[in-house]
């Protein structure tokens, strides 16, 4: 089963280097030890993120986004035994999104609180990545091969603009910013396994009118291609393959999209589709998806709790998961693969964690 990259030493160095360049430290905050015994993993809000640590033995998951007064701590848990390990605080608003770094197990938040938080819960320390103007950092991945994290933004006040950005770890320095537009949001957002290129969504913040689907290389800092999507929103993205293909998750406006509705995948040099699917209809919509990291497979959660295993690229049902479960008006926030390929994981809105095993 894959570990962090770097052995412990070297994840020591690397987080001392951070400190060093972003010495901002989040006020009130706490790595504790868990107190819920499993099996059943549940948060206290909607499980907007459920992310597997690289080793696979941990599961992490948060949530609650904009909701006021909502829990804005993260869960650990021990993902075979559903043993609550650890509970991290300091978010002062609800948390949009968590990514692990493959390379040092680092878990990255994105808040609503306008911050992106560095834990690291072998030393149980934390490091503040960004924060500052009134902007809301609803997306953020790591690259799986270099030191490189992404951070996409979600809503924003005080006449400031929402962007999509790209950091060095190990300079501290930015390398790439691209600014969404008046009015608009990074819809989606999905990071190249070896850090040299970036897919996202540019749409209107209230959710309306047309998509832009961008991706850049960020070597030569240009546009590799760009495609807009009619009345069209990108629900998801996903890398698959290393960098080999994207998948897309797209919901279906008022009027008929000429990039259509259902799943897209996408020659990343291109933009061109390589497969799609089309029996998807636009009142039961693809809400969350994930690639697996050993097979071409994807797992698709739909409005409706069904819960489908299709292949890559042709999108074709290779099979149907049992439905999931929950009370109205509950759904599917977030969706993960093991790195061994052999659980799925499915967070909700009631603030609970599904599990499959293949």
């Amino acid at each position: 089963m894959p570990e962090p990259i770097l052995s412990r030493l070297e994840r020591d160095q690397f987080w001392e280097a951070l400190i060093e360049k972003f010495p901002r430290q989040i006020e009130n905050w706490s790595m504790e030890d868990g107190t819920e015994p499993g099996p059943r993993m549940t948060h206290g809000t909607s499980v907007l993120a459920c992310v597997f640590s690289p080793d696979g033995s941990l599961i992490a998951g948060a949530g609650g986004g904009c909701l006021p007064g909502c829990d804005g701590s993260i869960r650990i848990w021990d993902s075979k035994t559903g043993k609550e390990e650890q509970v991290c605080r300091g978010h002062i608003c609800g948390i949009y999104d968590l990514a692990f770094d493959p390379l040092t197990g680092i878990l990255a938040s994105a808040s609503e609180d306008y911050s992106v938080v560095l834990w690291n819960l072998e030393q149980r320390d934390t490091i503040s990545l960004a924060g500052g103007p009134p902007v809301v950092k609803g997306h953020v991945a790591f690259a799986g091969t270099v030191p490189r994290i992404a951070i996409g933004e979600v809503m924003c006040y005080e006449e400031e603009e929402c962007c999509v950005y790209v950091i060095d770890l190990n300079t501290g320095m930015e390398i790439f910013r691209k600014l969404a537009g008046y009015d608009k949001c990074i819809g989606s957002m999905a990071f190249s396994s070896g850090g040299n290129h970036i897919v996202f969504s540019t749409e209107e913040i209230d959710g309306s009118e047309d998509s832009i689907l961008w991706c850049y290389d960020l070597v030569k800092s240009e546009a590799i291609w760009q495609r807009e999507l009619r009345d069209t929103n990108v629900m998801d993205l996903v890398y698959h393959g290393g960098d080999g293909l994207i998948v897309a998750s797209l919901s279906l406006g008022s009027i008929p999209a000429d990039y259509g509705c259902g799943l897209r995948v996408l020659d990343p040099r291109s933009g061109e589709t390589c497969g799609e699917m089309t029996e998807m209809s636009e009142e039961v919509p693809v809400l969350v998806i994930a690639t697996s990291p050993m097979e071409d497979l994807i797992v698709c959660v739909m409005h409706d709790g069904r819960v489908e295993l299709r292949n890559i690229p042709d999108l074709e049902l290779v099979k149907n998961l049992p439905k999931l479960s929950w009370k109205e008006p509950a759904r599917a926030c977030s969706a993960q693969f093991s790195p061994n390929g052999r659980t799925i994981i499915i967070g909700d809105s009631a603030g609970g964690i599904h599990t499959y095993e293949r």
